[in-house]
């Protein structure tokens, strides 16, 4: 159900709520609304029950990171506790998150869950510790589920691995361990055939990969799609990582609607490494971001222009900012207006001069 269709809901049939909608779609009311057929009705019957069977509290990956980040600063100040890491699908950088898994490093398990209860961000207590008190699930004050588990010192490797990768990825991990005689669980590796022999711990995940004959897997990839034997056969893809961006294809500057100046953005990129940045400012028509008239193009040009042959003399007479790129361009471009008359909104002569032309 788009906007558009939600507010004539509301408006003729009184509507602002699921469960009002669902009883409307069973009864067949949603029908008398021009553009809503039967097959509507059970398109949007299907919806809410699709709704009704995800986990009630789900953030985006940014979302997650920086609650997550929060928490476990508040949590390494707890005493007792060694180090918080935060696991599960936040770790693995999945595109949503529902629960915040945190692994605490602590020998004191008992009293550091009971500090963590009585933390400012807990609002409520769900399960209450079991297992030794070496666990509690959370609700966080206008937050998601928090599920703290509590792992021995010295012992992180098994503990990382098993509340890290996802379900299809431990069961993979567990079936290879037992081919070798071993019991794989988040307290380390126990002999099948020896119950009563202690485990094996890890102090890092490498560790545990290398016994278990498996290149280290990169959390990202522990989703169960054919990792587990790309790591043995030694063919892992590389992981993208910041050092491999080579420049920013679409930016604005405080000529249009950006926030900073053209030069605090290009002196933060030629820090940062990058070779080259587009700016691709806003077309006159799009008068509410401050576009640009073709006089304001032409200044911006000249401005580029200038910056460039900086960067070339700076270059040339070795005198580039440490870390940064010593071939670094500043490329011109425009995010271009195509009007509602289904014209572009600058004259080809104009547009021949951009670098780029989004």
């Amino acid at each position: 159900v788009g906007p558009r269709t939600a507010g004539e809901i509301w408006r003729e049939l009184g509507i602002a709520g699921l469960p009002e909608l669902e009883a409307a779609a069973r009864e067949g009311r949603l029908r008398q609304l021009r553009g809503i057929s039967a097959k509507t009705e059970a398109r949007i019957l299907e919806g809410i029950g699709e709704l009704e069977r995800r986990p009630p509290w789900r953030m985006r990956i940014d979302e997650a990171h920086d609650v997550a980040a929060r928490v476990v600063g508040l949590v390494e100040a707890v005493p007792g506790v060694m180090s918080a890491t935060a696991a599960g699908s936040v770790r693995r950088g999945r595109e949503t998150v529902g629960d915040i898994d945190l692994l605490v490093e602590t020998d004191s398990p008992t009293e550091v869950m009971a500090a963590l209860r009585a933390l400012p961000v807990t609002e409520e207590v769900v399960a209450g510790v079991r297992g030794g008190a070496d666990r509690a699930t959370l609700r966080l004050a206008d937050g998601p589920q928090l599920v703290v588990m509590a792992m021995p010192p010295g012992a992180a490797g098994s503990y990382l691995v098993h509340f890290t990768g996802s379900a299809e990825h431990n069961v993979a991990l567990r079936h290879r361990a037992r081919e070798r005689g071993w019991s794989l669980s988040e307290r380390g590796l126990a002999p099948l055939d020896d119950e009563g022999t202690a485990a094996l711990t890890f102090r890092t995940e490498r560790e545990l990969y290398a016994f278990l004959d498996l290149t280290f897997i990169p959390p990202e990839l522990r989703e169960g799609r054919g990792e587990v034997e790309a790591a043995e056969a030694g063919t892992l893809p590389r992981l993208v990582t910041e050092a491999d961006l080579r420049g920013d294809c679409h930016s604005h500057s405080h000529w249009s609607d950006g926030k900073e100046p053209l030069e605090v953005m290009v002196e933060s990129a030629r820090a940062s490494g990058r070779e080259y940045q587009v700016l691709t400012d806003h077309s006159q028509s799009l008068t509410i971001a401050n576009g640009l008239s073709p006089a304001r193009v032409r200044a911006q040009a000249r401005h580029i222009g200038e910056l460039n042959e900086r960067f070339a003399r700076e270059a040339a007479a070795g005198e580039v900012p440490d870390g940064a790129d010593s071939g670094f361009v500043l490329l011109h471009g425009t995010e271009l207006e195509i009007t509602t008359e289904g014209r572009l909104d600058y004259p080809d002569e104009l547009l021949a001069t951009f670098d780029v032309v989004v």
